[in-house]
């Protein structure tokens, strides 16, 4: 019999339905034996809870509850704001395992679409590590000469198991987060500063193996992120956002969450798994929001405020609304509560872009079509105002549009 794809997941109890769903989804895609590893920490419920799932997929698996990184005293981190160290016990994978040579490594907010084959049977060029380099990262040139030898992101690890232990490099890493979080940036090319906003263990992980991995095609770990213009032309990009084996849901969000449910084809193609989680774990809840960038988000919410503010001393009551995804999502009930309705949604970088609580994106020129004569801007972008007056002369009309700095222009009422 061919040896199974070893692959684990290491979560809290919080991550458990996400974790259901990505199991779910990597079970049904394989064609290749696999050995599911399942660690959930010192949870004997969730453990329990996850068992029969586990068993109902056919797969080889462990359900493992131990937790080595709190040996070493490593600080709590979390997006959902628990006390946790769980994110850290992917270094440790080759001390939960020490039969094991070679793992997969996969976060649990994730989608799998194709048999792993290709990725576990990956020429690392005799480096421990394999893992697709950041999508978000390459887009901004300041931020990625922090690290010149690339930034990873962590959420898919190929790691070579047996060089990880003659490496040590479950003690380095523990190493370099202590030293981060005490301020030491060891490994940092250029200004600490830089990294601000930019959560948690990926930058410790990618300072401590630099040099260390080998990049893996984008396709195991595509996202979003993926569609940026910003990004190279390349083969590998084409794959991720066409065909990409793994779908990770980087960011906040999620396709568990009902607005973001139908963001994207990806999005609404996890429905069906997100379904069976429930079904087998219906008495555990899916994360709630993030609570890091708390004051990023109370920002975007005095920005929300401000522009719909404005669009009531305009006497606006119907309008297409324009910004990026968070904005969207913040000024959406605001719009609701002053009683404006939202007729579409307009993206300036809409990539894979589908809808928001029910609400399609559309072009510009097409809500024109449709006969709207009303935007609103979640931001202060007067260029893009403009160039809505432009568009809608074109039509014929004159268009009504607000920004957060105001009214930029406005159609005559009868």
């Amino acid at each position: 019999m061919t040896d199974p794809i070893h692959v684990a997941f290491c979560i809290d109890r919080i991550m458990l339905k996400p974790l259901a769903a990505a199991i779910l989804s990597l079970a049904a895609s394989a064609r290749s034996p696999l050995h599911i590893h399942a660690c959930v920490g010192p949870d004997a419920e969730a453990a329990a809870a996850l068992a029969p799932l586990l068993t109902a997929t056919g797969c080889a698996f462990d359900v493992n509850t131990a937790a080595p990184e709190t040996a070493d005293a490593l600080p709590f981190i979390s997006p959902y704001g628990r006390r946790s160290t769980a994110t850290y016990r992917r270094s440790y994978l080759d001390t939960l395992y020490p039969e094991l040579d070679r793992i997969v490594f996969i976060d649990a907010d994730t989608m799998i679409r194709r048999d792993l084959a290709p990725l576990w049977q990956a020429d690392l060029g005799g480096r421990p590590v394999g893992a697709v380099r950041d999508p978000w990262w390459m887009t901004d040139p300041a931020r990625e000469a922090l690290f010149p030898g690339g930034y990873f992101n962590g959420g898919l690890l190929l790691l070579d198991l047996a060089a990880w232990r003659t490496q040590g490099l479950a003690a380095r890493l523990a190493d370099y987060v202590r030293a981060w979080k005490s301020g030491n940036r060891i490994g940092l090319a250029g200004d600490a500063a830089a990294l601000a906003n930019i959560w948690g263990f990926q930058n410790e992980m990618n300072a401590a193996l630099a040099g260390l991995w080998t990049p893996l095609p984008a396709e195991w770990n595509a996202s979003l992120f993926h569609h940026s213009s910003k990004l190279p032309q390349t083969a590998s990009i084409a794959r991720a956002r066409n065909d990409p084996g793994i779908v990770h849901f980087m960011g906040h969000e999620k396709p568990w969450d009902d607005i973001f449910a139908a963001l994207s084809d990806s999005h609404a193609e996890y429905q069906p798994w997100r379904q069976a989680a429930d079904a087998a774990l219906p008495q555990f809840a899916w994360p709630g929001a993030y609570v890091a960038g708390r004051e990023k988000k109370q920002a975007q919410a005095m920005a929300a405020l401000t522009l719909i503010a404005h669009a009531r001393e305009a006497g606006v009551r119907r309008a297409v609304l324009i910004g990026g995804v968070q904005p969207i999502a913040t000024t959406l009930p605001i719009a609701a509560k002053a009683g404006i309705a939202i007729a579409a949604l307009i993206s300036q970088a809409p990539g894979p872009l589908r809808r928001i609580a029910g609400l399609d994106f559309v072009t510009p020129d097409a809500a024109l079509q449709a006969g709207e004569d009303t935007f609103l801007i979640a931001s202060e972008n007067g260029v893009l105002a403009d160039a809505l007056a432009a568009q809608a002369r074109a039509h014929g009309t004159f268009a009504t549009i607000v920004s957060m700095a105001g009214v930029h222009g406005q159609q005559p009422r009868a």
